[in-house]
């Protein structure tokens, strides 16, 4: 979390550490998961004013998000190296991309029901 977001911010921070560690819990709870499509966006953007623990804590974010797109058999992982955190503002297209690949993959999967 950005050192501005959480001095501007707190509740805002807080709440969004509350809901990932929430929504981790409830991803894991999930012991069969289902096969339906699922796209997985890793932001890989090193910045240079990174501390070591910063890194260490982005490349663990994208393990876990490696590991969270092996849920389904129909999923692909996508890494965007000049991405940050906000990936839907520094790359819509690739968002876009990647919400038509489910999209085409849920028209394709008679598994999905599409409504």
């Amino acid at each position: 979390m950005p050192k501005w977001a959480t001095l501007f911010f707190p509740s805002a921070v807080e709440g969004e550490i509350i809901g990932f560690r929430s929504t981790h819990s409830q991803v894991n709870a999930i012991e069969n998961f289902p096969n339906v499509p699922l796209a997985v966006i890793s932001s890989t953007h090193k910045n240079v004013k990174q501390t070591d623990r910063e890194k260490r804590s982005r490349e663990l974010y994208v393990k876990m998000h490696q590991d969270l797109s092996k849920s389904s058999t129909t999923s692909t992982f996508i890494t965007c190296d000049t991405c940050s955190h906000y990936i839907h503002k520094d790359d819509p297209n690739l968002v876009i991309n990647t919400i038509k690949w489910v999209l085409n993959e849920a028209s394709n999967n008679k598994n999905v029901p599409m409504h």
